[in-house]
């Protein structure tokens, strides 16, 4: 994981291990390092001089992004079938919303890390996948509410004050949701991608996905297509799988208006103003119109 400071001009990343290095954008210098006991968990957020990152243990930590010490640090509960991911907490107007394992999810104060809240997102067992239950997708702040996607089983909506559960769906997804409008779009982990009302989890429409390819002519194989998405670039919905294919839908209606193939992609693309940059798994980069 990796932020960029833009008040410190300072970049903070961690390996995928154990250590948080900060380093200033201009002088090429390590400012600090923090060494943790346990690899962290998830990705790093940053809120003016606060770092918050989850470890192994369960712990959510607070870092000074001045000095790399430890403001505060809060047990939350672990698992031993956790999912590596990337998901990360999100700050929203001084409250932490923390994704965690089997379902959990915590919000706490950012200045003194007190509990405020939590709950859990029911496991359903016909969308379980490796009978986990993990966050794994980033929580969604969006006027005033809060959006949280389990792995394996249920979107819910909370009201941001109130913590009040709006609506609950049953739908598991590793993919952050995409919001626009009034519409979150999802893809799930069954290959459907989703148009969602916001403020009632009402589905708009519904677009199936093709989920598995077999492979072999004496032995077949079957192995999962992993999708990449939703993306909202130019009024298009974009979804891209690790086939190397990509599909342009209408947001108002989900239809399917052209699709490309390109190789297997490396990682999701990045958009800029008018162009695509492509990371495949052969190692090539290409630029894209």
């Amino acid at each position: 994981s990796i932020v960029y400071d833009k008040f410190r001009n300072s970049i903070i990343a961690h390996d995928g291990k154990n250590k948080i290095i900060s380093i200033n954008s201009k002088t090429k210098k390590i400012e600090w390092t923090l060494i943790n006991q346990l690899p962290f968990r998830g990705s790093l957020s940053i809120s003016g001089n606060n770092l918050v990152v989850n470890d192994y243990e369960g712990n959510l930590l607070n870092i000074n992004t001045d000095l790399g010490s430890i403001i505060w640090k809060r047990k939350l509960g672990s698992s031993s079938m956790s999912i590596y991911s990337n998901a990360r907490p999100i700050v929203v107007n001084n409250l932490i919303v923390n994704p965690g394992s089997n379902g959990i999810f915590h919000v706490l104060q950012l200045d003194t890390g007190r509990l405020i809240y939590s709950d859990i997102l029911p496991k359903n067992n016909e969308l379980a996948i490796f009978n986990n239950n993990d966050i794994i997708a980033n929580p969604i702040f969006f006027e005033g509410i809060i959006y949280i996607l389990s792995h394996s089983g249920t979107f819910a909506a909370y009201d941001h004050k109130s913590f009040k559960n709006m609506w609950n769906i049953s739908v598991g997804g590793k993919n952050t949701p995409l919001i626009s409008g009034e519409t979150i779009f999802i893809i799930d982990n069954s290959a459907r991608l989703l148009a969602i009302k916001a403020r009632t989890g009402e589905v708009r429409w519904k677009r199936e996905f093709k989920n598995q390819k077999t492979s072999g002519y004496i032995f077949e194989k079957n192995t999962v297509i992993n999708y990449n998405g939703p993306y909202l670039v130019d009024n298009k919905i974009l979804i891209f799988n690790n086939n190397g294919d990509l599909f342009q839908l209408n947001p108002k209606d989900g239809k399917i208006e052209t699709k490309h193939t390109f190789d297997e992609l490396a990682l999701s693309p990045l958009f800029f103003t008018d162009h695509i940059i492509f990371l495949f798994s052969n190692g090539e980069i290409s630029r894209f119109n």
